[in-house]
């Protein structure tokens, strides 16, 4: 799996400077990570990318792929019963963060659907 590794809240904030075109009130952002109204929710998230790389939470959030690389559970193909609900702890973990204010997290929905078919017993 190519660029699924953690990052570091640097990193994030990094590839946010990327020239994407959004907007915001009528104007193009220049820059996320420095706009009003913006700028927080980026720097909060960017924390939680960093929370990842602690040793209290790295087990929790995320999985060593098969180079020993940690990476985001969100990147995880479950295997097995204990995958998925790996997943879902990692999600509530990161919820309550944020005290429930992202608790959609980017990368959330998708990985909680995408294994459905190939664990049919769960």
């Amino acid at each position: 799996m190519n660029n699924a590794r953690i990052r570091t809240c640097a990193e994030y904030l990094e590839g946010l400077r990327d020239d994407q075109e959004i907007w915001t009130r009528g104007a193009r952002v220049k820059d996320v990570t420095a706009e009003a109204g913006i700028r927080g929710g980026t720097a909060s998230l960017a924390g939680f990318l960093d929370r990842q790389h602690e040793e209290a939470y790295r087990d929790k959030v995320t999985f060593l792929d098969k180079n020993g690389v940690h990476c985001a559970t969100s990147h995880m193909v479950p295997k097995f019963k204990e995958d998925i609900l790996q997943r879902g702890h990692t999600f509530y973990e990161w919820a309550t963060w944020s005290n429930g204010i992202f608790g959609r997290t980017p990368g959330y929905k998708t990985p909680q659907l995408w294994p459905a078919p190939m664990c049919p017993d769960f």
